[in-house]
C-alpha cells in the first residue's frame, strides 16, 4: 500500500510539472519576412515550438518584419499577434482591426519597407489585470537637428483586447508612458516574483549621464518604480543603442547588457523590488563596429557574446571574470562571401540559442549546448535554414515566460528540419489570373514534383502530384474567392511560386 501511495504520488508530481510547463507558451511561435521577389508583399518564415518538436514552415505575409520584431502566443503556443513597430498583425497573419499607425511621426515613411529602424525595440507582454488583453511596448523616433542625432524621446503602448474579437483589436495605441531620451536595443522585461506582475527595464542617456529605468507592471497598472544612475555612460551612446541587447539570466539574479564598443556590463538584479547593484565589467570588445548580441545559458551560468565576427563565453561563476573568458568560434568568412556576421541572439523554448544575421540571409546561427563550458555548446553557423530570407537582424523578442517553472525551457524538444528547396528564378505561365476557377499552369520545363495551392495564411488547400508534366490544368471553382500562392517543388529541390486571384 505505501509503494502504491509514493507511485501515485510520483505520478502526480510529474503530471504537474507538465501541466506547469505548459501554462507559458507565449514564445512559442517566431515569424520572420523579408522582401518578396519577384513576387509582390512579402514572404516569411515562421519557426513553431510544440511540446514535442520544432518545425519551420513558409508563410505569405502581407508586408515585411525588420529589425524591430516583437510576437506573443498564447497558453497553448497558437500565435496570437506579431508586429514590425509600424503595424500589428493577427493569427490570420492580416492587419489587426485598428492595427496599423503604430510610431507615428517623420521615420514612419521607413514602414513602407517594414522596416523602422529601431532594433530589438518593442516587446509583448500579458495584462496582469486582464486576461484577455496584451500591452505592446514600443519607441518613437525622431532627428535631434540640435544635435545632429537619432533620438528616442517617448517609451509608448499600444493595447490588444481579445475579449470580444477572437483574432484581436487594438483598442489603445501609441500612448505615451514615459518621456526621456531612450535607448533603442536595451529594452527587456522579467517577471516579479508573483509570476503575473512584470519588471519592464529600459535605459535612458542624458547629458549628464546614463540611467536605469524600471516600470512595475501590476492589476493595477504600469508605474516607474527605479530611474537611478548607472555606470559605463558609453554603453548608451548612439552606436552602442544601436548595436547592443540586454537581458537577464534564467534564474533571474542577474542583469546583463552589451555594447561592442564597451564590453559587457552585469548587475545582481532583485526581481522583489526590481533594484540593480554589484556592478561588474567584462572587457569583450568588437575590433569591428556592427550589431552585435547577447543571451544567457538556461541553467544562468555562461553568457555568450556575439561580436560581429567572434563569439565568446563568458563563465559567470567565475570570481574573476575576466578569467572565464572563451572564444567558441570566428565567423566562417571563406564560405560565407555575404559576411552574415554574429548578432542578436534569443533563448528558445527548446533550450537552444538562435543568433541572427546582419545581411538578408536565409540562415540562423545556433548554439546548441549552451549549458557546457567552451566548445562543448556545439556552435554551428548557419545552423538553421529558413524557407526565405530574413530581413536584416530580424528577430523576435521574448522575455523569459517559464522563469518561476521547473524548467524555463525544454531540451526534450526535437527539431525536424528537412532541407528547404531553392527557389527558381523561372516563372510558372498561370491562365487566365485572376480566374473564376479554371488554371492552366505551363510549368518552364518538364517536372516530377508536388504542386499545392496555399491560402494567405499558408494552409495548404491542395495538392497534387506531378509525374514528368509541364503542363497542369486545375479547378478552384469550390475555394472561396481571394488570393492564394501557387508553389511547385522538383523533385530536384527547385521551388516556383506564383500568386493566383480568385474571384
Amino acid at each position: 500500500m505505501k509503494l502504491l501511495k509514493y507511485i501515485l504520488l510520483i505520478v502526480i508530481i510529474s503530471l504537474g510539472n507538465q501541466i506547469g510547463y505548459g501554462q507559458a507558451k507565449h514564445d512559442y511561435i517566431w515569424v520572420f519576412g523579408s522582401d518578396a521577389e519577384p513576387l509582390e508583399g512579402a514572404e516569411g518564415s515562421v519557426i513553431q515550438f510544440t511540446e514535442t518538436d520544432l518545425s519551420i514552415r513558409y508563410q505569405m505575409l502581407p508586408y515585411e518584419i525588420g529589425s524591430t520584431n516583437a510576437s506573443i502566443s498564447d497558453d497553448d503556443g497558437n500565435l496570437l499577434f506579431y508586429t514590425n513597430a509600424c503595424q500589428i498583425y493577427n493569427a490570420d497573419y492580416q492587419l489587426m482591426e485598428n492595427g496599423d499607425g503604430l510610431n507615428p511621426g517623420a521615420f514612419d515613411s521607413r514602414c513602407q519597407f517594414g522596416d523602422y529602424s529601431t532594433p530589438q525595440n518593442a516587446l509583448i507582454l500579458p495584462d496582469p489585470g486582464n486576461i484577455s488583453g496584451y500591452f505592446l511596448f514600443h519607441k518613437t523616433i525622431i532627428y535631434d537637428t540640435l544635435n545632429s542625432e537619432i533620438v528616442q524621446p517617448h517609451l509608448l503602448y499600444s493595447y490588444v483586447d481579445f475579449s470580444k474579437n477572437p483574432l484581436g483589436v487594438v483598442i489603445e495605441k501609441n500612448v505615451k508612458l514615459d518621456t526621456a531620451l531612450f535607448s533603442s536595443a536595451y529594452i527587456e522585461a522579467i517577471p516579479q516574483p508573483d509570476s503575473k506582475s512584470w519588471w519592464l527595464i529600459d535605459f535612458t542617456r542624458d547629458r549628464e549621464g546614463s540611467r536605469y529605468l524600471a516600470y512595475s507592471i501590476t492589476e493595477s497598472g504600469i508605474t516607474k518604480i527605479h530611474d537611478q544612475p548607472i555606470q559605463n555612460s558609453e554603453s548608451l551612446s548612439y552606436d552602442c543603442e544601436i548595436s547592443g541587447q540586454t537581458c537577464f539570466t534564467p534564474d533571474g539574479k542577474m542583469m546583463a547588457k552589451y555594447c561592442p564598443n564597451t564590453g559587457l556590463d552585469l548587475w545582481d538584479f532583485d526581481r522583489m523590488t526590481g533594484e540593480i547593484s554589484n556592478y561588474r565589467h567584462v572587457p569583450i570588445e568588437a575590433e569591428l563596429f556592427g550589431i552585435c548580441g547577447l543571451a544567457i545559458s538556461p541553467n544562468s551560468r555562461f553568457a555568450y557574446v556575439s561580436s560581429v565576427d567572434v563569439l565568446w563565453q563568458v563563465d559567470l561563476e567565475e570570481e574573476d571574470l575576466s578569467e572565464g573568458i572563451v572564444m567558441i568560434d570566428t565567423l566562417d568568412i571563406e564560405n560565407d562571401p555575404l559576411w552574415s556576421n554574429f548578432a542578436y541572439q534569443q533563448l528558445g523554448p527548446d533550450c537552444k540559442i538562435y543568433m541572427t544575421t546582419v545581411n538578408q540571409y536565409k540562415y540562423l546561427h545556433v548554439i546548441n549546448n549552451p549549458n557546457e563550458k567552451g566548445v562543448a555548446c556545439d556552435f554551428r553557423q548557419h545552423g538553421i535554414e529558413l524557407p526565405y530570407k530574413n530581413q536584416i537582424i530580424s528577430l523576435p523578442n521574448f522575455p523569459y515566460f517559464r522563469i518561476d517553472e521547473d524548467m524555463v525551457c525544454d531540451p526534450s524538444i526535437v527539431s525536424h528540419i528537412k532541407p528547404i528547396p531553392q527557389y527558381s528564378a523561372d516563372k510558372l505561365s498561370i491562365y487566365p489570373n485572376p480566374t473564376s476557377g479554371e488554371l492552366t499552369i505551363q510549368l518552364p520545363k518538364i517536372i516530377s514534383g508536388q504542386l499545392a495551392v496555399r491560402n494567405v495564411t499558408g494552409k495548404v488547400m491542395l495538392t497534387q502530384e506531378l509525374d514528368f508534366t509541364q503542363e497542369v490544368l486545375l479547378d478552384l471553382y469550390d475555394f472561396d474567392p481571394g488570393l492564394y500562392l501557387l508553389e511547385v517543388i522538383s523533385a530536384p529541390g527547385e521551388r516556383y511560386v506564383e500568386r493566383v486571384v480568385l474571384h
